[in-house]
């Protein structure tokens, strides 16, 4: 079957970020983050909460900054989410978490941690730039994360000149059982936009021109075809002016020693609506148990879904995989930028949502106050 285009429209978007701090104890070469360090009071973030969930039917807050776990009162932000019924993940460079801080994260309600360790960090455990090191640096934070039943993910900066990175990334998520999700964030050059201007509804402008060295949809989805045989499972419209995929999911089952991506079947399809229905809401993440994976298996296969991966049943346990490509703000030959629908990674600032990657850039009013 073709890929699911995600549903997610309006209110019916299933999540959000929120905005906790500015400042960072490491720097990323990509950051799009451009105001002074600074914390958010705890009431202010609870006011943020209540805000967006009347705004949207949310499932799942990430946290963000900033590095958020520079934040004193981190434990606590994550226990206000947990008691609006919502699910918890956290966006960290991953420099402060240790176990200790990682099991009371986890007792106060956080249920996935997104690494973001990439090449072209500098950062005091990451001596050294090469490949091999960040992905021993990934694999490092991962098993610790994982050790204390935590779901574990990596988000990496994709850059149109290297391939091999993200090829690395996605062969590493799917052979380590420590890991389940990959985003994948097309880079941007955020600076050749100049002043953007403009709302998530009327739209942004910025300076025209093209963004020639700016990693596209079209370019993960074909590394992924020629290396690893796989199409999208799911999609996320642009708008805009130009059309594009802002968002390919991909979906892979994976044994101990081997990994099938699948392609969507009707299973999923009935699924995602049958969710909608009964939760009154969508779900945005899910961390299935290896029957449950084996479940998913069978009748994906039956449905129209991926036949080869009926091979893994007898190769032991199996797990759900789930990779995410992000294409970036994109501007067109007059400067007027297109965005995701609707914008998942959306942040709450002077009452109406911005997309994370442009507030900064856009918002009129100060981040915190």
């Amino acid at each position: 079957m073709k890929p699911l285009v995600l549903p997610w429209r309006g209110p019916d978007m299933p999540h959000a970020i929120l905005d906790i701090n500015r400042g960072c104890n490491i720097r990323c070469r990509a950051c799009y983050n451009g105001r002074p360090a600074v914390m958010r009071s705890l009431e202010a973030v609870e006011r943020d909460l209540d805000a967006m969930q009347v705004s949207r039917r949310l499932h799942t807050v990430t946290i963000g900054g900033g590095e958020p776990t520079l934040h004193p009162q981190l434990t606590d932000i994550v226990a206000a989410i947990r008691r609006r019924g919502l699910r918890v993940a956290l966006m960290t460079n991953g420099l402060l978490l240790d176990e200790a801080r990682l099991a009371n994260l986890r007792d106060a309600g956080l249920d996935l941690v997104l690494l973001h360790i990439d090449a072209g960090q500098t950062r005091p455990d990451l001596p050294s730039n090469s490949a091999l090191a960040v992905q021993q640096l990934r694999l490092a934070k991962a098993r610790m994360v994982a050790g204390q039943q935590l779901a574990a993910g990596l988000i990496v900066t994709a850059y149109r000149t290297d391939p091999e990175d993200v090829l690395a990334a996605v062969r590493l998520v799917l052979s380590c059982p420590d890991l389940r999700f990959l985003v994948m964030t097309g880079h941007v050059d955020f600076e050749s936009f100049g002043d953007v201007h403009g709302t998530l509804e009327a739209g942004f402008r910025g300076r025209p021109g093209a963004a020639e060295s700016q990693m596209k949809a079209e370019h993960f989805r074909e590394l992924i075809r020629r290396h690893f045989r796989a199409i999208p499972f799911a999609r996320l419209l642009s708008q805009g002016p130009l059309s594009y995929d802002a968002w390919l999911s991909y979906r892979a089952v994976a044994s101990r020693d081997a990994a099938v991506f699948l392609s969507s079947s009707l299973l999923e399809r009935v699924a995602l609506r049958a969710l909608r229905i009964g939760l009154g809401r969508h779900v945005f993440f899910h961390v299935e148990t290896p029957r449950a994976a084996r479940l998913q298996v069978v009748w994906n296969a039956l449905l129209g879904g991926s036949v080869r991966s009926l091979r893994l049943l007898g190769r032991g346990p199996l797990a759900m995989k789930y990779i995410v490509c992000q294409q970036g703000p994109t501007p067109d030959a007059d400067g007027r930028l297109s965005v995701c629908r609707d914008c998942p990674d959306a942040v709450w600032r002077d009452d109406r949502w911005w997309p994370v990657c442009l507030a900064d850039r856009t918002a009129p009013a100060p981040l915190f106050r």
